[in-house]
C-alpha cells in the first residue's frame, strides 16, 4: 500500500483536489501522503517544488453521492483557477477560505474528510457551509475542527423555518466569531433578539425574512428604554458592533395583526424615541426605486449615552427590505441597488427588444454565432430555383 501510495500520488502530475479527496475515501491510509504531496520546498517535488501555493486562497469541496451520480464523489472547483501546473496540497494548511458543499452527515466520506482535516490541522479564517437543509450538528463539526473566525451558513430548502433560538443553541461560542452570515429560513423575534444579545459577533447578516416590522419596533423600544451595566456582557455585544445586517418583512403589521398593502417607514413607527437633535438623513434618489432613511438610537449604558446608527433601504420595485445597525456611520452599506427612472426605462427596453426577438434561434455550433432564420427561409419560396429566370 505504501509503494502504490507514493506512486500515484507522487509522481502523478494530473491529480486535482477531487481525486486526492476520493483516492482518500477509497484508501483512508494515504493520508500522510496526500497530505505530503507536492509541499512548497520539496525537493522530490516537480521542479523542486516550485509554482506550489505556500498560502492558499481558498478550497471549495462539493459532495456528490456516488449512488446518484457517475462523476467522482468530490469535486475541487477552484484548483483550476490556479495559475499553477503543480498539483498542490490540500491537507496541512492555513487556507483564507474554505467552501463546503452538500455534504452528508450520515457518509463515511464526510467523517473521512473531518478526521483528514483535524489530524492535519487544517484551519481556515473564512468558513462557507453549503447545504440543501440546516444542518448545524454537522456544521459545528467543521468548525471545530478549521476553527474560522468568519463563519456564512447557505441552506436552501428546509421543510420548517428555524429559529433563532435553535441556531444560537446549536452555536454557543458565537460571540468569539468576528462575522456570521446566515441566508436560509430562519425566523427571530424581539424577545429572542434581546435574550441573545451578548452572543452576537461584531459583524451580523441574518437575510430571508427574518424579522417582522413589528418586531424591530419592539426591538428598537426596549434598547433605547433600558439602561445596560457598565460591563455586562449585553453592553459589551453592543458597543462592539460593526455592522448588524438583517432582511425583514416587506409588508407592515398593524397593532391587531392585520398585514398592510405597503410598508411604513421605521422611522415613523419609531420616531418618538428618535431623539429631536437627531436629523433623520434621507438618502434616496427623488426618482429612485430604492428609499434609505439613517436615525439615531441613543441608549443609556452605565452613566453614558451610547449611539447607535441605523440604516433602513426599501426597495418598493423587488419588495425587499434591509435594516443595519452600527456604531459607526461609516460601517452603514448600500445593500440594495436603486434604478432611477432612465436606468429603470433601459431595463424595461432591453427586456422587451429581448421577449420581441425570441424567435430567433442561436446556431447549434459553439463557434458560429450567427442567428439561424432556417425556419422561416422553409416559409418562402426559392426564387433561385425559378423557372423564370427573367423575372
Amino acid at each position: 500500500m505504501a509503494d502504490f501510495s507514493e506512486e500515484t500520488v507522487s509522481s502523478e502530475k494530473n491529480l486535482d483536489d477531487g481525486d486526492k479527496l476520493n483516492l482518500l475515501c477509497a484508501y483512508p491510509d494515504l493520508l500522510s501522503v496526500i497530505s505530503e504531496s507536492y509541499p512548497h520546498d520539496n525537493p522530490n517535488a516537480a521542479n523542486g517544488g516550485k509554482g506550489t501555493e505556500v498560502e492558499p486562497t481558498g478550497i471549495y469541496i462539493k459532495y456528490v453521492p456516488f449512488q446518484s451520480s457517475k462523476k467522482k464523489m468530490f469535486r475541487d472547483s477552484m484548483a483550476r483557477f490556479l495559475d499553477s501546473r503543480q498539483p498542490r496540497r490540500i491537507f496541512g494548511l492555513k487556507y483564507n477560505n474554505i467552501v463546503l458543499t452538500d455534504l452528508d452527515s450520515e457518509s463515511k466520506h464526510t467523517a473521512i474528510l473531518l478526521d483528514a482535516l483535524e489530524s492535519t490541522s487544517s484551519t481556515t479564517r473564512k468558513l462557507c457551509f453549503n447545504t440543501n437543509e440546516a444542518d448545524f450538528q454537522l456544521s459545528l463539526d467543521f468548525v471545530k475542527v478549521l476553527k474560522p473566525s468568519r463563519l456564512q451558513l447557505t441552506f436552501y430548502y428546509n421543510e420548517k423555518w428555524t429559529t433563532l433560538n435553535e441556531l444560537v443553541e446549536a452555536f454557543p461560542a458565537l460571540f468569539e466569531l468576528n462575522e456570521l452570515y446566515v441566508s436560509g429560513p430562519v425566523h427571530a423575534d424581539s424577545d429572542s433578539l434581546l435574550n441573545h444579545l451578548s452572543k452576537f459577533p461584531p459583524s451580523l447578516c441574518f437575510y430571508y425574512n427574518f424579522l417582522h416590522d413589528g418586531h424591530v419596533v419592539k426591538f428598537f423600544r426596549t434598547l433605547v428604554s433600558t439602561r445596560f451595566e457598565e460591563e455586562s456582557p449585553a453592553a459589551i455585544a453592543l458597543k462592539r458592533i460593526v455592522n448588524w445586517t438583517f432582511q425583514i418583512s416587506y409588508r407592515t403589521k398593524t397593532e391587531e395583526g392585520k398585514t398592510m398593502r405597503g410598508y411604513k417607514l421605521l422611522s415613523k413607527l419609531v420616531a418618538d424615541i428618535i431623539p429631536p437633535n437627531s436629523e433623520i438623513m434621507i438618502l434616496d434618489s427623488a426618482m429612485g426605486t430604492v428609499e434609505r432613511r439613517i436615525f439615531e438610537l441613543h441608549l443609556a449604558v452605565g452613566d453614558e449615552q451610547h449611539v447607535i446608527y441605523v440604516k433602513e433601504e426599501v426597495d418598493s420595485l423587488y419588495k425587499d427590505r434591509i435594516i443595519q445597525l452600527a456604531n459607526r456611520i461609516e460601517d452603514l452599506k448600500e445593500t440594495l441597488v436603486s434604478l432611477d427612472t432612465d436606468e429603470q426605462s433601459v431595463f424595461i427596453l432591453f427586456i422587451l427588444s429581448v421577449n420581441s426577438s425570441s424567435h430567433f434561434r442561436m446556431s447549434s455550433s459553439d463557434n458560429d454565432t450567427d442567428l439561424d432564420f432556417s425556419d422561416e427561409d422553409d416559409d418562402y419560396p426559392d426564387y433561385d430555383d425559378s423557372d423564370d429566370d427573367d423575372y
